[in-house]
């Protein structure tokens, strides 16, 4: 099967988020069946430099699938001429309102040849109410727009939740058609659980060592992990691993995180390539994540995966993480269950770390075992 994605950012950049993650390891699990062609622009996120020692406007084999770094100068062209070319099977548009989804429904409305190629939107949580609230008044302006000239007509959605499908209703219409398929999972080997113990200060005091990594945003709440943090009187260090586009929001979270005691230690650092940070979860005693939305969330599942406990809100589709034994999921009306649970894994021995870790592991990898079956479904 010929499948041609169109994502605003791809590897080997590391600012793009969740939506790289998703497709990179998507052409990982189904790259030896299918023909994947991904059109991407020839920077980062947010970066204006061009990629060094990649070709630009021209296809290159990476892994199981080819590449098409294109040029800003011509790119409208690129993308209209490969298309035509490789005729898809599927064109999969990687975000409900990303300028290369928007520029292909355009050119799609425009093109009768570009309409008899069926296509698929990964909306990667745009469709969220908090994520709708930023920048509003363009993105409603783009959905009015869309919805006279039926941009989104006769598209299939790829939710990846229930929660998800429930949004892309309420936001583009109750009749859409959905496929309500996971994100791929990376393909990773676990962590060596007797290597797992927590750490103590040199006095022999112990202390938490929580993780963030990903996108830094609004959505994702992090001033509200900070006023938790500010109530422990534990020693604590918390670590925000991510890029961030909203100069304004980064000032207030410095701002917060340098008003705090001198037993709370905040650092931020800016996003790692995927395997380096993969191979530094170890180091860390637990996700903190108090999101307000999260379509699927990444970040969650890697953590897992590498045998780290998360503590999130009840507000992603990982819930019932105390009863799996690998998490809490918590409100965020009060600060009070979170405390608790901080003071939890304060608590807890040697032994009962690795056995948190080791639950966390397992239950990822009956997870990933489970993705091969569901993701047949998206391309059927």
């Amino acid at each position: 099967m010929k499948i041609f994605s169109c994502i605003e950012s791809f590897l080997p950049g590391v600012r793009g988020g969740g939506p790289v993650r998703a497709l990179a390891n998507m052409v990982d699990w189904m790259g030896d069946e299918n023909d994947f062609r991904i059109f991407t622009r020839s920077r980062d996120y947010l970066s204006s430099e061009v990629y060094p020692n990649v070709t630009t406007s021209s296809w290159t084999q990476v892994g199981n699938g080819k590449i098409y770094y294109s040029l800003d100068e011509g790119l409208v062209r690129h993308l209209w001429n490969e298309v035509l070319d490789f005729k898809p099977d599927w064109v999969y548009l990687n975000g409900a309102f990303a300028p290369l989804t928007r520029l292909f429904l355009t050119l799609r409305w425009r093109n009768k040849e570009l309409r008899k190629f069926p296509v698929i939107i990964a909306p990667h949580g745009n469709v969220s109410s908090a994520a709708l609230q930023h920048h509003s008044i363009r993105k409603h302006a783009w959905l009015k727009a869309s919805r006279a000239m039926g941009l989104y007509r006769n598209v299939i959605w790829h939710a990846a939740s229930v929660r998800e499908a429930e949004q892309v209703k309420e936001t583009i219409g109750p009749k859409v058609v959905i496929r309500n398929v996971p994100m791929a999972p990376a393909k990773l080997e676990g962590p060596d659980f007797a290597k797992l113990g927590r750490a103590s200060l040199e006095s022999g005091a112990p202390f938490l060592r929580l993780i963030y990594f990903g996108r830094v945003s609004q959505e994702k709440n992090l001033g509200f992990a900070l006023d938790i943090l500010s109530r422990m009187e534990a020693t604590i260090s918390f670590d925000i691993i991510g890029s961030c586009d909203d100069l304004r929001l980064m000032e207030e979270l410095e701002m917060k995180a340098g008003r705090l005691s001198e037993n709370i230690k905040v650092r931020f650092f800016d996003l790692l390539p995927h395997a380096e940070m993969m191979s530094q979860l170890s180091q860390y005693d637990a996700l903190l994540m108090p999101s307000l939305t999260e379509n699927f969330s990444y970040t969650v599942l890697e953590s897992l995966q590498a045998g780290l406990p998360v503590v999130i809100s009840d507000q992603t589709p990982w819930r019932g993480l105390i009863e799996k034994g690998i998490g809490w999921d918590l409100c965020l009306g009060s600060t009070t269950e979170w405390e608790e649970v901080f003071s939890l894994l304060l608590a807890m021995d040697e032994k009962e770390r690795a056995d948190l870790s080791q639950r966390c592991q397992l239950f990822s990898e009956a997870w990933v075992g489970s993705y091969c079956e569901k993701a047949k479904a998206l391309f059927a």
